[in-house]
């Protein structure tokens, strides 16, 4: 999810700069890796970078964030001192990366594990790492994911034998879609519906428009993660993942999910157009620029369909920082919570 507004457009920099960015973005984004990693490296302490999320994979699109895992010596400043480092310099990357023409989202700073627990962790099968617990720390959870297919960048010790970084970046790999962690993510994501659910009808009790219909799209979005999971796929990219989902869900027949969970979202063709007619000038900068990137890598993607991605992560942001109403037309919150659309959810095993 994007944290700020000038993380969601990247940055204020005009469209000829973008032009000029898309034209290289590369080269570019390969340089901003580079520099990541060379400024994260410096920090005392860190022993390993593990680069994950798309780039890692080498799927990168113009607008990829960079992912970056921390592996730190045992007895490091941690986690306050690390994290102040990391934080620094991320502060000090993004203003040149938003003058380029781009801000790459940097990703850095959660996933930090210190060299001691990594190797506990390798001495755990990728197939058993659920069964063991390890998935049980949030941390390894989302490593599994984020790290899949990536791999080391920077590992300070050049000559150990062990090359723990890169033996990481297999293990979380191999981990990613063995039985367990899969049955794991599966019941981590219908126990995310439930609580939705939970919130959205206590919302609905209250007459809380607002809560209701920001509990309702995360139920779309905990239903979308949770019938990839099943289907033996993953939520790659938030920015796009609704029309990844949809084709997918074409592909199995599943065009009666698909629209159920757009009319959840009052995302239907014809909601969309008339939505994005109301919506302000920075979601549709960020549409411009998101349907431009896409297009430049040969994804087969219309106006349309990015606009309901960029309306469906738009609206999520933005719905969280309102407070009172009345509320954006855009956002699709009715003024009645009787008004909201009727859900019922089955959850297949």
């Amino acid at each position: 999810m994007w944290g700020t507004m000038q993380e969601l457009i990247g940055g204020h920099s005009s469209d000829a700069a973008f032009a000029a960015y898309l034209a290289d973005w590369r080269r570019v984004g390969q340089q901003r890796v580079s520099q990541a990693v060379a400024a994260l490296s410096a920090i005392d302490g860190v022993v390993g970078l593990l680069l994950g999320g798309g780039v890692g994979r080498g799927a990168p699109w113009p607008l990829s964030d960079i992912d970056l895992l921390v592996v730190y010596a045992d007895g490091a400043d941690q986690p306050a001192l690390l994290q102040a480092a990391i934080d620094a310099v991320r502060d000090a990357l993004m203003p040149p990366w938003i003058a380029e023409g781009w801000q790459s989202g940097l990703d850095v700073g959660r996933l930090v594990y210190g060299v001691g627990e990594v190797r506990a962790a390798l001495q755990v099968p990728p197939g058993a790492a659920a069964a063991r617990g390890l998935l049980d720390d949030p941390r390894w959870y989302h490593a599994v994911d984020k790290g899949f297919g990536g791999h080391a960048v920077f590992e300070r010790r050049a000559g150990d034998p062990t090359n723990l970084t890169a033996t990481l970046a297999s293990w979380l790999t191999a981990s990613r879609f063995a039985p367990a962690t899969v049955a794991q993510r599966l019941m981590a994501t219908r126990q995310s519906i439930e609580q939705t659910l939970h919130l959205r009808a206590a919302a609905i009790a209250n007459g809380d428009a607002l809560g209701a219909t920001i509990a309702q799209r995360d139920l779309v979005k905990w239903c979308v993660t949770r019938q990839l999971e099943l289907w033996g796929e993953r939520d790659a990219s938030q920015a796009r993942i609704g029309t990844r989902f949809e084709q997918v869900a074409r592909s199995r027949g599943a065009d009666d999910l698909l629209h159920t969970l757009r009319r959840w979202s009052v995302l239907e063709d014809a909601d969309v157009l008339r939505r994005m007619a109301q919506a302000p000038d920075w979601l549709h900068e960020r549409h411009d620029r998101s349907l431009r990137a896409r297009r430049a890598v040969g994804e087969a993607v219309t106006p349309l369909e990015d606009a309901r991605d960029v309306l469906r992560v738009g609206a999520l942001y933005e719905s969280r920082r309102l407070t009172t109403p009345p509320w954006p037309a855009w956002l699709a919150i009715p003024e009645d919570v009787r008004d909201l659309p009727a859900v019922d959810v089955r959850l297949p095993t």
